[in-house]
């Protein structure tokens, strides 16, 4: 055996029995950092008496972009305040996937043991979206191949099934009224089902297969596939206007509060309306998009989305028709847009796109770390070793321990960490011997610089001060002590109303 195997063998062994003395002989924690951004940071432990911070800036924007397989034919999707996460229809699947916004699919609701009925056919999805009504955040599913109205509580149980005319095939939630509105294809009217989940027929249509609503007023807008017209009514069904000859198998409605216009798609001619909201008199028609559909107002950011069917395109325009982008989509054929967010739905490969910005700590540390931080400020300990494992290649080089006094002065050391690397392990791992004697109270902090995307653990051998059992015996019995560790083990044979004396101890 040639000397360098027999030193790194002695070394081992050396180590193995001081590991076994240490553990024998003291109590150990631990404290795991990571580091989630790109960035070299700078952190620091302990020092509970100052509030230091564990990191300067405790969160950042992170971006995301997945795509996520899902149960057959997403169809609709809508984003519900109550709950903060989207909700996917799945038709073919008769289910409906929920989403968080973290871009997580949290689970698949099955629409058909949710209801104990055959559902067959899940094809709109609405909710109440009035934060100040007892039923904000029901939701309403319309089943085409059932005649009903599915509403589904933010539990995602059900609560009521309604029943629709024939073949329904949209659903909107009137704000002003607090009404959902079903439009049945294969009958002559619409249904409303009032805020008792009661419904009635809105009569005098032939096919209305599309809706959408003036939030100011009430009124809706109704496309009538079986009339090839626009019908504006008011909100109880009273007729108010119309624009004939409109011709298309889908039309996409929305509706911009700000300037009080309807937009409209057709998609068999490439026509995008703007219409005013009283008269529906034709403000602008728009033909710079092929096969437009599912047209969206983004009012935060005051853009018209629109989708390019042609050529399977996002297209983004200012209020006055002006393309200022376009993406492509793909074979992704609906969407919905939440602030940075945005949901992407593939009916034909039964996929869910999600893109947008979550707020994700910089740094952060395991939840014990708190607990023995305040421990340790109250009872002081005394460190014997400290083990530093790193993930990665990248070293920690250096332990800069910071000691503030009373007074404001602060005494600083710093420890250099190169030639404390581990000789049992290949890995990154440093055994700290130099850190041996020193103190973790409310004075001291420890601070290092982290590697970007670096998972730092420190395990810690100390021996711990009990602050109170250096009081005098006189001051122990006084019931104003508070004590971080408990009470004491002669405390347990007397009666909780019968405190103790002087004879307990």
């Amino acid at each position: 055996m040639n000397r360098s195997t027999y030193n790194w063998l002695d070394q081992q062994a050396s180590l193995k029995r001081f590991y076994k003395e240490l553990q024998k002989d003291n109590q150990v924690c631990q404290v795991t950092v990571t580091n989630h951004t790109d960035d070299i940071r700078k952190v620091c432990l302990w020092g509970a008496n100052s509030a230091i911070k564990l990191t300067e800036g405790k969160s950042f924007k992170n971006s995301f972009d997945k795509i996520l397989e899902t149960a057959q034919n997403p169809v609709d999707v809508i984003y519900n305040q109550a709950t903060n996460k989207y909700y996917i229809i799945n038709e073919g699947a008769d289910a409906l996937t929920v989403l968080n916004t973290d871009g997580f699919i949290e689970g698949v609701i099955d629409l058909n043991s949710n209801s104990n009925v055959d559902i067959k056919g899940p094809i709109s999805i609405s909710y109440n979206s009035n934060t100040s009504h007892p039923n904000f955040g029901d939701m309403a599913i319309a089943c085409k191949r059932t005649d009903q109205l599915l509403i589904i509580d933010t539990a995602g149980e059900l609560k009521q099934i309604v029943n629709t005319g024939s073949e329904p095939v949209d659903v909107v939630f009137n704000t002003f009224n607090n009404c959902f509105y079903v439009a049945n294809s294969k009958s002559t009217y619409i249904t409303t089902v009032d805020q008792s989940y009661q419904s009635y027929p809105l009569n005098d249509f032939d096919s209305p297969i599309k809706l959408g609503f003036n939030s100011s007023n009430g009124d809706l807008l109704v496309y009538d596939n079986g009339s090839k017209e626009l019908v504006l009514i008011g909100e109880a069904g009273a007729f108010k206007n119309k624009v004939s000859g409109v011709s298309s198998d889908y039309i996409s409605i929305d509706f911009n509060s700000e300037l009080g216009f309807f937009y409209v798609t057709n998609y068999d001619n490439g026509e995008i309306y703007t219409f005013t909201q009283d008269s529906l008199d034709t403000q602008r028609k728009f033909l710079g998009i092929s096969q437009p559909s599912h047209i969206f107002y983004q009012e935060d950011m005051r853009f018209i989305r629109v989708i390019n069917g042609a050529e399977k395109t996002l297209v983004t325009l200012t209020t006055d028709f002006d393309i200022i982008g376009s993406e492509s989509l793909e074979n992704f054929d609906n969407f919905i847009l939440k602030g940075s967010s945005t949901i992407f739905l593939s009916s034909s490969s039964n996929q869910i796109r999600t893109r947008g910005t979550i707020q994700s700590p910089t740094v952060t540390v395991n939840e014990e770390y708190y607990e023995n931080r305040e421990d340790f400020q109250h009872n002081p300990a005394m460190v014997s070793h400290v083990k530093l494992v790193a993930s990665g290649e990248d070293r920690i080089n250096a332990l800069q321990l910071i000691e503030k006094s009373v007074t404001g002065t602060e005494i600083s050391k710093t420890i250099s960490l190169s030639n404390s690397q581990s000789p049992q392990n290949f890995a990154n791992v440093s055994e700290l011997f130099d850190m041996n004697g020193n103190l973790i109270d409310g004075h001291v902090t420890w601070c290092f610089k982290i590697n970007p995307k670096q998972q730092v653990t420190f395990l810690i051998y100390y021996h711990q001060f009990e602050m109170y059992n250096l009081l005098p015996e006189k001051t122990r019995i006084s019931t104003g002590v508070q004590m971080s560790k408990g009470i004491p083990a002669s405390w347990l044979d007397n009666l909780k109303e019968e405190p103790p004396d002087e004879s307990t101890y």
